[in-house]
């Protein structure tokens, strides 16, 4: 969020601010640290957890993993991988991403490498840092 004096500020409109939520939806072309190319989209992870698409438990590691801490039971650490898969399998626009088993032109999280998935897991967090920048704001 940029701070600009509100004079300067123009209000958006609610067609631009549906032409953003589309864009995002569609997706843009990212290059992975590995070097492939794919189209990613970026997932909001309030709505996924409103949705049940991620479990409580995983919850309770994204918010240790978001804060820093050191994640030091197993169940923590596979946790923490799971959050991160799934958002990797949210985020893919082309090609589709699934969780196991993927059919002609699919793929799955075992396809990437842990630097690529990490790479869209903070790409996704990007968003939820800017809003806890604006709570932190007085």
């Amino acid at each position: 969020m940029t701070k600009e004096k509100p004079e300067n500020l123009k209000l958006s409109s609610a067609k631009e601010i549906r032409g953003k939520s589309k864009k995002r939806e569609k997706g843009e072309l990212v290059k992975l640290p590995s070097g492939v190319v794919v189209r990613l989209t970026t997932p909001s992870l309030s709505a996924m957890v409103k949705s049940g698409k991620i479990p409580d438990g995983m919850i309770k590691a994204s918010l240790k993993f978001e804060r820093g801490e050191r994640l030091v039971t197993k169940e923590d650490v596979l946790e923490s991988i799971e959050l991160i898969e799934l958002l990797a399998i949210a985020s893919f626009a082309e090609p589709k991403m699934v969780k196991s088993d993927p059919k002609e032109g699919e793929i799955t999280p075992d396809d990437l490498t842990d630097n690529d998935k990490l790479y869209i897991f903070n790409r996704t967090q990007g968003e939820a840092e800017g809003l806890n920048r604006f709570r932190n704001e007085p």
